[in-house]
């Protein structure tokens, strides 16, 4: 041990603790659980387009599933490693990026607002978070690249 003086005050330095092992949490599925449940989440994403439901959340996908919030949870991350907010924004950022690629191509007016908001994104600063996050570009930076691409502007 070290003794340190600051000032008036007389301080031990102790030494550092030695660290525990990080215990990882009990999986509550196993491995073909996680694929069958993810699975289901897809399909229900890509065909029903649920992610289109501003209210959208774990325990609305758990009731129509059949299952739980947890299991939800747990398959999403062990199996997809992702998170359910940033899952859910994919499929909604990829909603967005058909939309915006289809306007561009029938040089149609294009309102990125409307068109988040019919993607399921409930306030801009989410949506322009996100589209950031996926595609390393605002949504108006990538528009104004797709309309210099395909000779536009």
């Amino acid at each position: 041990m070290t003794t340190i003086i600051f000032g008036a005050l007389l301080y031990q330095k102790l030494p550092m603790p030695v660290p525990r092992p990080i215990s990882k949490r009990k999986l509550l599925l196993n491995a073909t659980q996680h694929n069958v449940l993810y699975t289901a989440l897809e399909s229900l994403f890509k065909e029903q387009k649920v992610y289109k439901n501003k209210n959208l959340n774990v325990d609305v996908l758990a009731i129509r599933l059949g299952s739980n919030r947890h299991y939800i949870s747990e398959a999403l991350n062990v199996y997809g490693k992702k998170t359910f907010y940033e899952f859910l924004n994919t499929y909604r950022i990829q909603e967005v990026t058909t939309h915006l690629d289809q306007q561009l191509q029938k040089a149609q007016k294009i309102s990125l607002l409307s068109i988040c908001m019919e993607s399921g994104f409930s306030n801009k600063a989410s949506f322009n978070q996100y589209f950031k996050k996926i595609h390393g570009m605002t949504p108006s930076a990538y528009v104004k690249e797709k309309k210099i691409a395909i000779g536009t502007i």
